[in-house]
């Protein structure tokens, strides 16, 4: 019986701490995604954190800053847990384009007047 629970806790461990990420895709000239799935456990804010993270990552091994340019939580999944997509560049630290960004949230519903 001791071999099972331990088994199980391990399972659980594992499940409950789980990220996955696609890393990061180009979309063009110094643009990439990426998406991140977090466990429950970890929730949106530990999906955000780990998509900021490997963003920022990823662009200082380049030897450049990371400018993301938008963040969108929910996406689906056949999991259980939350989803982060974001979009990003990779810019030189003298890049013009390398600016304080300014974030809009996406509305929910959008009304049309015809």
């Amino acid at each position: 019986m001791a071999k099972h629970n331990f088994w199980l806790s391990i399972s659980l461990i594992t499940l409950t701490g789980c990220i996955q990420s696609s890393g990061a895709l180009p979309l063009g000239p110094d643009t990439y995604s990426l998406s991140v799935h977090a466990a429950p456990v970890r929730g949106e804010a530990g999906a955000r954190k780990a998509a900021l993270t490997e963003a920022s990552q990823f662009c200082q091994s380049q030897g450049k800053e990371v400018l993301v340019t938008n963040i969108s939580a929910g996406g689906r999944s056949s999991l259980p847990g939350d989803n982060i997509d974001i979009m990003f560049r990779c810019l030189g630290y003298g890049d013009p384009g390398l600016q304080r960004p300014v974030y809009d949230t996406t509305p929910d519903v959008l009304i049309h007047n015809y």
